[in-house]
């Protein structure tokens, strides 16, 4: 299994970032890499989501929802034909930083025969992410100033 992880501390409780990021259909009011969400965060359900990554055509995707621990964390994850072929987990974590702010990880872990050969190329893929968590703190930052 491989892991990739990034961060970014948030100026917001868990809370309000909680509700920012379930909120998927608002994504396509301040997400760059995710500009279209919806459906319910359900466990076994899927979500439907564009994808928007740089230089490459918006593309669909439906991941299954595996786990959610209500204002801490929820995982999702895609399945490449399967399992043993490429397996991605998305966890979405939420961690109180202190009173007034979140540390915001997101990580992947990946399996599957094919993940060593298109790990270097998945890497440049989930660091486009930090614009994820830059659009998310600059969301929040924008609300809490109205």
């Amino acid at each position: 299994m491989k892991v990739f992880e990034i961060e970014k501390v948030i100026n917001s409780n868990r809370s309000e970032v909680w509700d920012t990021l379930t909120k998927f259909p608002n994504y396509e009011n301040w997400n760059s890499i995710v500009p279209f969400g919806s459906g319910d965060l359900v466990v076994g359900g899927k979500l439907d989501m564009k994808l928007k990554m740089k230089g490459k055509k918006i593309k669909k995707f439906m991941p299954k929802i595996e786990s959610v621990i209500q204002e801490h964390e929820f995982i999702l994850s895609q399945t490449a034909i399967h399992k043993k072929i490429a397996y991605i987990k998305h966890y979405f974590i939420l961690q109180k930083f202190n009173e007034t702010n979140t540390k915001f990880v997101q990580r992947w872990e990946c399996s599957g025969i094919l993940i060593p050969i298109l790990w270097q190329v998945l890497v440049q893929s989930f660091k486009e992410f930090e614009a994820f968590n830059t659009d998310l703190s600059n969301q929040l930052t924008v609300k809490l100033k109205l």
